[in-house]
């Protein structure tokens, strides 16, 4: 045993809170300053992460999407859907009248066109469909109808449809350069039908974009007659820092990791984490404890799951146990966090000081998320361990424990432990591939219990959001997708 994994925070399914703040400065009385962090591109097939959500839920439509808290699935560019007996086929209808915010009609064949080029770019959210769709199965029998037919049955398919957005083809076809999908150009540019558009003239990456209310958006405006008209997307590089902009009124919203305050698989790295200490002193009981890789409250998980505990005794004997029998760790190890996250640095630091107590040398290396995940796609460039959430993309036992430690999934930063356990391969492949949610529930539960005694990962908590917002900011609404990200609903009083 020689490789160290990830200290994985959260999987968030979890129950919304947003933090009031104090305004004072802001000048324009109908434009909100979100201080949320940015992706590192605006192409929504290429990346797949909590900050691209922000862009999905707001620029871009899908065919279905998640609403509310716990997340309810509801038909949005589709009308509804149909599959066959077999699982195979999956048959969806669009709404009449959704255009693109060039005018154009979203019709069945840009569907098509963004599953198609999803697959071929093979990068962002693919993996959910790539083992079980082939380009040439998604089809348009009509301008209104697209048709899927798997490969073989895959329960998750539609709690991941939400993944992919729908881009408008002609102006991203007319964009591409050297067979690159158009993805330079489309990573900084707008190419959606959703509730807002993406002004390119204003957007520096991770550092600005505007958001302007597209008033002709096909859900109408009648829920939410006082709406945004425009948005300023203005990251603030530190959640420390982004309290403070806060408070001053300089932004109106903050990121959703408000401050409380205002492996190797071996058990040694499990037993020396202080979980307790975590999360109910440093995150002051805001956070739930979660023993294994999917949120406690959600199906596919055993009852009686307890993980792993705090006991450095054990730690020790496990670490002097490991060593015996050729584990390297008399070296230095390396946690990587994600600078502009507090958070990862509070756990780094404390990991840090019960490690030495058991002998364990560890250097904290700051670093972001964009070259974390960069790393993790080779196991030899992998870190150590990398301090991480992994959230609420779609809402299925496969977002979770699914992606993490299916073997197929190596190369991606879900699967960055690189553990391979051919009885959890079979029982996470069966799962996907049954039925009925009694039986995926059961086959879940094995792996489960499975990878909990393996100890790949470090599970720490399942996570209450905290967002920090101004007191004008009305309708906020949240959803564990896309951590309450969604601006259609909100307004500011006056």
């Amino acid at each position: 045993m020689t490789r160290i994994t990830g200290l994985v925070l959260a999987g968030a399914l979890a129950l919304g809170l947003a933090a009031p703040a104090p305004s004072h400065a802001q000048q324009d009385k109908n434009v909100l300053v979100w201080g949320d962090t940015l992706p590192a591109g605006l192409d929504p097939h290429a990346i797949f992460d909590v900050p691209m959500q922000f862009i999905l839920l707001n620029a871009y439509d899908t065919l279905y999407r998640y609403m509310g808290n716990p997340p309810d699935l509801q038909p949005w560019l589709a009308s509804g859907h149909t599959v066959s007996e077999d699982g195979l086929t999956w048959t969806f209808k669009l709404v009449p009248g959704a255009k693109f915010h060039d005018g154009s009609p979203v019709a069945a064949s840009d569907v098509v066109y963004s599953f198609r080029r999803l697959l071929g770019m093979r990068r962002g959210p693919a993996g959910a469909f790539l083992p079980v769709l082939k380009p040439d199965k998604v089809t348009a029998p009509d301008a209104q109808t697209v048709q899927f037919v798997l490969e073989k049955p895959y329960a998750p398919f539609l709690a991941a449809i939400p993944l992919v957005a729908i881009v408008n083809e002609k102006l991203v076809q007319a964009n591409v350069k050297d067979g690159d999908f158009g993805s330079a150009w489309l990573s900084a540019n707008d190419a959606g039908s959703g509730a807002y558009k993406l002004d390119p003239a204003t957007y520096r990456p991770r550092e600005a974009l505007d958001l302007v209310r597209n008033k002709d958006h096909f859900k109408g405006w009648a829920d939410n007659p006082k709406a945004i008209d425009l948005v300023r997307s203005r990251p603030v590089a530190e959640t420390s820092t982004r309290v403070l902009a806060l408070m001053r009124g300089e932004i109106d919203a903050t990121d959703s990791y408000l401050p409380t305050d205002q492996v190797e698989r071996v058990e040694c790295f499990a037993s020396a984490f202080n979980y307790d200490g975590f999360n109910k002193v440093i995150l002051k009981g805001y956070v739930d404890r979660n023993p294994g890789p999917n949120p406690r409250n959600l199906w596919g998980n055993p009852a009686d799951l307890k993980g792993y505990a705090y006991d450095l005794a054990a730690a020790k004997a496990f670490c002097d146990k490991a060593k015996a029998e050729g584990a390297k760790l008399d070296r230095e190890v390396e946690i990587h966090i994600q600078s502009e996250l507090e958070q990862t640095s509070q756990a780094a630091q404390m990991f840090q000081a019960d490690l030495q107590k058991v002998g364990i040398k560890m250097k904290i290396v700051p670093s972001t998320w964009a070259q974390i995940t960069t790393a993790t796609g080779k196991p030899d460039t992998s870190p150590d361990l990398w301090v991480h959430w992994v959230s609420t993309y779609f809402v299925d036992p496969e977002n979770w424990i699914g992606q993490m430690y299916d073997s197929q999934f190596f190369g991606t930063w879900k699967a960055s432990a690189y553990y391979a356990n051919p009885k959890v391969d079979e029982l996470l492949r069966k799962a996907r591939s049954t039925g009925t949610k009694a039986e995926r529930d059961k086959l879940y539960q094995q792996a489960t219990s499975q990878v909990v005694e393996d100890s790949p990962d470090i599970w720490v908590y399942n996570t209450i959001q905290l967002r920090g917002l101004a007191k004008r900011v009305q309708g906020y609404k949240f959803s564990p997708v896309g951590g309450g990200g969604d601006l259609r609903w909100m307004s500011l009083s006056e």
